[in-house]
Formats: C-alpha cells, structure tokens, sequence
C-alpha cells in the first residue's frame, strides 16, 4: 500500500485499540505514543489505569471516544498482591507509611481473612478512595504522591474477592468488581477490617469490559509496530459495543 492510502486509511480509522501496559508506565504516555506513532489526529481512553498498575488499557481511535464513558463503566477483573501490615497515604506500596501493625494471629489464617472479606466487601459496598496517589511525572522514574482528594463515600460492587495465596504478609486475590471499584481503596480498608493495616503491593487489570489481555498488544510491540499490523488490531465501534 503506497504511503498516501496508509495515511489516509489511518486517518479513517475508529475503535479500540487495547494495549498490554506494562507496570511504571503512566497512562498518559501510552495514549501519547499511539498518536504520535501512528500520526493520528484524536486518540482517547476508556478508562484510566495506575502508572504502577499494568494490565488491558483501551486506546479510543477517532470518534470511538463517544463509546468512552460505556466503557468506563465496564466490569473489570483484576489479579493483585496486598502486603499486610503497613499503611500508607496512598493505600499503595508508593505511599508515605503512616502505620504499622502486626498481623494478629487470628488473621494468620486464610480462612479467617476469607470470612472477613466475604462479610465485609462482597456485594455492594461503600467505599472511600484515599487522599493521596502516587504518580509518576515527565519522564521521572521516581513516583510522587500527590493529593488526589477521594471525596465522599460511593457505592461500589465487587462480584468477586477470592484469595488465590496467603502466605503472611502477602495475600494474592482475584477480583471482579463493577464500575467505580477502586483496588487500592479496598486495600486500605481491608487493613483497617483486620486490624493491622494493608497496601496494594502489585496490580494487573486482567479483563476490562469485553476485553482481556489476550485481545491486549503489548506496549513494548506497540514501540515497533507496522502501521498497518496496528490498523488490523483496532476493533471496530459496533464489535466493541458488541462485547
């Protein structure tokens, strides 16, 4: 294809394109090298994802921005890694530590961390978003918290918390939860339910609506990709919407 009718087919191009972030990545920057790369004119997102989370992030194409705010209210499923026994201002590893605590010997025990979970976040829930988050900054490879202020309570719902391992004080869970759900806000509260404080250590976004991250074009393939391979890989507004 002559390099004008790549240009112009481009051009024309609307859907969603899903990338595999990877961790330490801000979403900004993912959005930023699609347009860049492939000298797209409007280029959008169904949804932010932490710098520090990796996992699906959907890249809108053209006018599949319309679509963004169905997407963001989109199930998501998500595979993550609480530390227990800490706290932090962020609710996340990056944070500045405001507590500590030992796990009790009560809360050793998976079974007791699952009955607690099941009690207490199952089902709809409400939850308040921490105060501060850690970001990352131009270009920076150190992460700066920021006050990012988590207002009133919302009501969230979560399908899913199951624990995958529990191996003191790492607890791994496999979660699913509807729009709104935040995994570090859960973090947080769940330290506090036990008693001893938690924080999200690790996090990836597994599914996103009707993506997973077998759909997902890893960011480091995105850095090399032929524009038409790229083209190939945007999925459409209706098949989206069809998801």
């Amino acid at each position: 294809m002559a390099n004008i009718d790549r240009i112009a087919h481009l051009a024309q191009l609307e859907g969603v394109f899903p990338v595999d972030k990877p961790r330490d990545v801000p979403f900004q920057e993912v959005v930023y090298t699609v347009k860049r790369k492939f000298n797209l004119v409007k280029v959008s997102h169904g949804g932010s994802l932490d710098a520090s989370a990796s996992g699906v992030f959907l890249v809108l194409v053209g006018d599949a921005s319309r679509i963004a705010q169905s997407l963001m209210c989109a199930d998501k499923t998500y595979s993550a890694v609480l530390r227990l026994g800490v706290s932090t201002d962020t609710c996340d590893i990056h944070g500045r530590v405001v507590s500590t605590g030992a796990v009790a010997a009560a809360m050793a025990d998976r079974a007791a961390v699952e009955a607690a979970i099941s009690a207490q976040f199952l089902g709809d829930a409400f939850e308040t978003r921490p105060d501060f988050s850690a970001i990352l900054r131009n270009g920076s490879t150190s992460y700066e918290v920021v006050p990012t202020p988590g207002g009133k309570p919302r009501l969230v719902h979560w399908y899913r918390i199951a624990v995958r391992s529990y191996e003191p004080p790492l607890l791994e869970l496999d979660m699913k939860c509807a729009k709104d759900a935040s995994p570090r806000a859960f973090a947080g509260a769940l330290g506090a339910e036990l008693g001893c404080g938690a924080v999200l250590e690790s996090l990836c976004r597994e599914a996103h609506g009707g993506f997973s991250k077998a759909d997902a074009v890893p960011y480091e393939k995105v850095l090399t990709m032929d524009p038409m391979d790229f083209a190939a890989r945007v999925v459409s507004v209706p098949e989206a919407v069809r998801r």
